[in-house]
């Protein structure tokens, strides 16, 4: 990956991290974030923003404060900057380590080390192709120290100029031999609100100061109303809003002099680059987008409970086509409720579609693509490819088809490692929905493999006796109402007989449902069938074993559905996560381990033992394979920062073998974090680069 792609992600994720501490107020000082449309153009392809209430802040929080992947990613980025990278890329993970820093301590913390208002506003989006973050700020100096900090960190020079009336701060980072020519990170201050912006170097200053919100914009997003408009319209709160304009895009596309985005495309990348596009086309492929406007999204609401909160938002993928639409929403088919419940399953997927309804919709939206009037000689070409088009395996499909709405599937719970070894042990669903059952019950003799099975017409099941199936293995099939199900295992008999008291319904084409922490139980369990195999590099095993802990971290059920309804293509999302009742959960108790390390075939292998003290003193010693003598010993001070240890050593000697003398080491500073923490232990992840990465597994001992 090239640096300029390194310097770009980076900067969303930076964006990101201050995104995801908005609001869902709407009433929060929204004139805040109308400042913000007041810099962005009318036609940017893409905007987002929002801000931060204290109902809001305490459950980001509340999740920042125990989140493993926050951790995890602070971690990877230390291990990036101690790699052999770039000053410009050591640059940006630096500013992203600070600001995660300042994250895990707190909304004010944060507030404060960047100098940012109270209610955290912020906003990204893109003037013409130059990405900008924007920040509701009380304090320029702590906002230019956090960034002066980060170029000292990595050794990128912080300049200062007035361009025009204005005093702004930039940092040149070299992508010449990426892209042609070097890109600032250019930082400026207009009325309480700055603007960072990622600009090629050639710029124009009448274009840095406009990128900058220095100028005031001929046609501005606050102008247009778009925001406050889809906000209306969507329900959505103030909690990260935004959008992505398909018809801009397309425009960027077929005609780039006509929008800021095109000019800056011209202009980097000169006018050969882009093929030109026949006025006939550009009117034609515009049109064509005008039909599918944006893709918005945001949150729809945000509470917190119990043990942790709740997110529920939705994207839309705007229509302007009403009579596509309406045939869209024929195609609508059942998505059972057992594919809508992550409290349950492990996984789920359900698809739905009216397939009595299919040729109808086809037959229509053919016609309807067939009627529209092109000049555009590519467009005339694929209208007579879609009138020559066979349509034969697709009337076959839907009529062998014919009153089935539905297809779903669940897993409730599976051993892996049981299954490795012959025995396959699995809880788990398929159903087939449809508003004629008896039918799909008379089909089940045309299948040689079940001309013998008889379906009870009266719900009960009968057991599939199938020529070699798995031993475990004892799936049972029945009509439950409008479904034909085959299940095997407990909890999928419990879905399959609340089946019976469901109706089909139009509820989408598309839904998924998965449980985070019931994922991880299985991965873990699966630790023991890759062990087995004895083929994994020690490295792949940290990996694997680093996900599994993420997924215990994030206790998180998610669901997710796609619809056809009045506006588009809507997905709808939701999701519930978990945090620890309090900071003891994720507490390390002190005492003597066992010391063990995660090495090939994912088998932990005794390397010796270490002392954590209730005094904040510690010791551990790391013996030959042998375990006739230690290799390494050393004292140190220990203290715990939510789910990262730190250990300081305060002596340390090694030495290569038994028969040779202990030496004195350097003293070190470590750092690892905290995995799978529980009474009797926990595991800890050291990572001294991005590709040197070690587990170890401390044990208490009894």
């Amino acid at each position: 990956m090239g640096i300029v792609m390194h310097i770009w992600v980076l900067l969303m994720v930076l964006s990101g991290s201050l995104l995801s501490l908005t609001s869902a107020a709407a009433n929060s000082n929204p004139d805040v974030l109308l400042n913000f449309q007041r810099n962005a153009p009318a036609d940017t392809p893409f905007y987002v923003d929002g801000l931060v209430d204290k109902e809001t802040a305490a459950v980001t929080q509340s999740l920042a404060l125990y989140s493993l992947e926050l951790e995890l990613l602070k971690d990877q980025l230390e291990a990036l900057s101690a790699s052999q990278y770039s000053e410009e890329i050591n640059f940006l993970v630096a500013l992203l380590k600070h600001s995660l820093e300042a994250q895990n301590k707190g909304h004010d913390a944060l507030r404060r080390y960047y100098g940012l208002n109270n209610n955290l506003a912020s906003a990204a989006y893109l003037d013409g192709l130059i990405p900008v973050l924007q920040l509701a700020i009380n304090d320029e100096t702590a906002l230019i120290n956090a960034f002066t900090q980060a170029s000292k960190d990595s050794g990128v020079a912080h300049k200062t100029q007035v361009w025009g009336r204005h005093t702004v701060d930039y940092w040149v980072l070299q992508t010449k031999q990426d892209f042609g020519f070097d890109v600032w990170l250019a930082l400026a201050v207009n009325d309480n609100v700055a603007s960072v912006a990622l600009m090629p170097a050639q710029l124009s200053q009448a274009r840095r100061l406009d990128v900058l919100g220095l100028l005031p914009e001929a046609y501005s997003l606050a102008d247009s109303q778009g925001m406050a408009v889809m906000r209306e319209a969507e329900g959505f709160l103030s909690y990260t809003a935004g959008f992505i304009n398909v018809h801009e895009v397309a425009r960027l596309v077929t005609d780039p002099r006509s929008s800021k985005a095109g000019e800056d495309l011209l202009a980097l990348s000169g006018q050969k680059v882009i093929p030109p596009v026949s006025v006939a086309c550009q009117r034609d492929w515009l049109a064509l987008a005008q039909s599918v406007p944006k893709l918005v999204f945001g949150y729809d609401r945000m509470r917190q409970h119990k043990n942790g909160a709740q997110f529920k938002g939705h994207m839309l993928l705007q229509m302007q086509n009403e009579a596509l639409i309406r045939a869209l929403k024929k195609l609508n088919g059942s998505l059972p409720s057992y594919s809508l419940s992550p409290k349950d399953v492990l996984l789920s997927a359900a698809f739905g579609l009216d397939m009595s309804a299919l040729m109808p919709v086809i037959s229509q939206v053919r016609r309807q693509a067939l009627s529209v009037d092109f000049d555009c000689e590519e467009l005339i070409a694929m209208q007579a490819e879609l009138m020559s088009a066979e349509l034969s395996v697709l009337m076959v499909a839907a009529a062998a088809g014919q009153g089935v709405n539905g297809v779903a599937g669940a897993i409730y719970d599976i051993d892996l490692s049981a299954i490795a070894n012959g025995n396959f042990v699995i809880d788990a669903i398929v159903s087939v929905t449809t508003e004629s059952p008896e039918l799909l019950s008379s089909l089940v003799s045309f299948v040689p493999q079940l001309e013998d099975v008889e379906v009870p017409l009266d719900g009960s099941s009968v057991a599939l006796k199938l020529a070699n199936l798995p031993m475990g293995l004892d799936p049972k099939l029945a009509q439950k109402g409008q479904h034909m199900v085959i299940f095997n295992g407990s909890e999928a008999a419990k879905a399959a007989r609340l089946l019976a008291f469901e109706k089909p319904n139009k509820q989408g084409f598309f839904a998924t449902s998965a449980n985070y922490k019931k994922m991880a139980d299985v991965a873990n369990k699966a630790l023991d069938l890759v062990a087995n195999l004895g083929v994994s590099e020690a490295s792949d095993c940290v990996e694997l074993h680093t996900s599994i802990a993420t997924l215990y971290g994030t206790e998180a059920e998610v669901t997710m559905q796609v619809a056809a309804e009045n506006k588009g293509i809507r997905f709808d999302f939701s999701t519930s996560v978990i945090t620890p009742d309090e900071l003891s959960n994720i507490r390390i108790r002190a005492g003597r381990y066992q010391l063990k390390i995660l090495s090939e075939g994912c088998e932990w292998m005794p390397v010796g033992t270490e002392t954590l003290k209730s005094n904040g003193t510690g010791h551990y010693k790391i013996t030959d394979d042998a375990e006739q003598c230690a290799l390494y010993q050393a004292q140190y001070n220990w203290q715990q920062k939510g789910r990262r240890l730190l250990f300081t050593e305060t002596e340390s000697l090694g030495r290569d073998n038994c028969s040779k003398t202990m030496q004195a080491n350097d003293l070190m500073t470590n750092s690892c974090v905290a995995l799978n923490i529980s009474n009797n232990g926990f595991d800890c992840l050291f990572s001294s680069s991005s590709d040197h990465k070690l587990i170890y597994r401390y044990e208490l001992f009894p």
